[in-house]
């Protein structure tokens, strides 16, 4: 995982147009800690994104030349690690659980906030508590962060060239070229043009789908499914039954949270799957972010995760800012 002639830098392979892709071996096989990051070629290129950028952190790290040679990779993964966390809890959390109403402190400043005073975070959560090390409950893993599933579209754009493309296609119809998938080196030619996913330097990028209780075809259709379970709805779901997952009613009424959406609004019939519960809430509310049950959830475990992990920057470094200029000056529009 690690370059011969760096080993500071991590490994990426090329493709024939020396297009930076995942390591691979000689059968395409990613070689990478988790192969769910290489299911497809949008979430594989945003690891090589990952990766790059820790690469260039190390040549950061050495041109200050503060830190010893042998303590170069450390710093640079951290570096990357602590843009990433910031990302999250400056930018990601606060588009996804929504707004504040007038007078009132957005749920992210509500459950983690600055002292001026101690200089350090301080933490109003609830529901994670974890007493030894951190986890992934699973009201969190298998219903509430799987919200993305409803904003997956049914084609992307990767670039002015390859464009159109279906994320899967039908399991019975695929070539090489026909779609998404991953477990393969990257085509050439297929490198990403993120302007079309984020907005950067004034682009508009395609728009996800909206949180709701729909998904797209192509995921009824999942390719390399061995059970015959095709479809991710009925994946979702199962997964919840067998993990004897409260309601959505349940789970509401256990935060707190008020009102309990009845079996009227949800369009089916109480105790309504969580998963599914969470989808409509967001929905009924336009479907742009969360609803306040699915934001409660994701932000009180990848906050709860931040205050727990010992080596982020909220406990080893609560004052530091980003020095990677775009992530500095939208970190900076909420933390200055």
């Amino acid at each position: 995982m690690y370059q011969k002639a760096d080993r500071a830098k991590l490994l990426l392979s090329t493709t024939g147009a020396g297009e930076p892709d995942l390591p691979r071996n000689p059968e395409g096989v990613a070689l990478i800690g988790d192969p769910r990051n290489d299911e497809n070629v949008i979430v594989s290129q945003l690891q090589v994104v990952i990766i790059r950028l820790h690469n260039k952190f190390v040549d950061h790290v050495r041109a200050e030349g503060t830190v010893p040679s042998d303590m170069v990779f450390a710093a640079a993964q951290r570096l990357t690690r602590w843009h990433y966390q910031r990302v999250i809890v400056d930018d990601y959390l606060r588009r996804l659980c929504g707004e504040p109403a007038e007078n009132e402190t957005s749920l992210v400043d509500e459950l983690m906030h600055f002292d001026a005073k101690s200089k350090r975070f301080k933490y109003d959560l609830d529901f994670y508590l974890p007493r030894t090390r951190a986890y992934l409950p699973v009201e969190f893993s298998v219903a509430g962060f799987r919200f993305g599933h409803s904003q997956v579209r049914g084609v992307y754009d990767l670039n002015e060239n390859v464009t159109q493309r279906p994320i899967f296609a039908p399991s019975d119809q695929v070539g090489e070229l026909d779609d998404l998938r991953g477990g393969r080196p990257l085509p050439a030619g297929w490198t990403i043009d993120w302007s079309r996913f984020l907005t950067i330097d004034g682009s508009v990028p395609q728009p996800s789908r909206k949180i709701d209780a729909k998904l797209v075809t192509a995921l009824f259709d999942l390719p390399g499914s061995d059970s015959g379970d095709t479809s991710l709805a009925f994946r979702n779901l199962k997964r919840g039954q067998a993990l004897e997952l409260p309601s959505g009613q349940d789970i509401a009424r256990h935060l707190g949270i008020e009102p309990v959406l009845t079996s009227a609004e949800l369009g089916v019939e109480e105790p309504t799957p969580l998963w599914f519960y969470l989808l409509k809430e967001s929905e009924l509310g336009g479907g742009t972010r969360l609803g306040p049950v699915g934001a409660r959830i994701v932000a009180e475990v990848l906050i709860g995760l931040i205050k727990v992990d010992t080596q982020s920057w909220a406990n080893q470094e609560p004052t530091w800012h980003p020095v990677a200029p775009r992530v500095a000056r939208l970190c900076g529009m909420v933390c200055a």
